[in-house]
């Protein structure tokens, strides 16, 4: 192994709903930072490349990489993907981004057990879910006029 330092990427991708939510908490030697997003119509799988390159992004030196995912078909994908990227015939916007981006990193894939940071990781889908469905909730002109002015009135 390299002299590079080894960070460990905990990544999850959802969908539900029509809303695609990602999350991701990087971690190195107990140091943690947490990550989250959300889009509408996004898959599982494109959700959990939005987690992989977010994190990946996050990194301000070249470090050896392992990115954690949940489940063992997710890590065949990424492994696959990271080798073969061209294989991949869906979400290929997303596969050329982490080409390039782990160009400067040693990437590698597995899968974790650690209970507690997946609980982590389904909490801060739960929140970018959250905040998407909060954004995109139906409002009247009354109800926008009265939370961009905090109750005042205006003239």
């Amino acid at each position: 192994m390299s002299g590079k330092k080894t960070v460990q990427i905990f990544c999850r991708g959802s969908q539900a709903e029509h809303v695609g939510s990602w999350a991701c908490i990087l971690d190195f030697q107990g140091h943690r930072k947490e990550l989250s997003g959300h889009m509408a119509e996004g898959t599982g799988e494109r959700m959990l490349l939005m987690a992989v390159i977010s994190g990946i992004g996050a990194l301000k030196e070249p470090c050896h990489v392992i990115l954690q995912v949940e489940k063992e078909e997710e890590r065949e994908r990424l492994s696959g993907g990271i080798r073969q990227p061209a294989m991949q015939k869906e979400n290929q916007d997303l596969w050329m981004i982490l080409r390039i981006q782990g160009r400067k990193h040693d990437l590698e894939v597995a899968c974790t057990r650690d209970a507690d940071t997946l609980s982590q990781l389904q909490a801060l889908l739960g929140a970018a879910e959250g905040e998407y469905l909060d954004i995109n909730r139906p409002r009247d002109e009354d109800a926008l006029i009265q939370e961009f002015t905090d109750g005042k009135q205006t003239d």
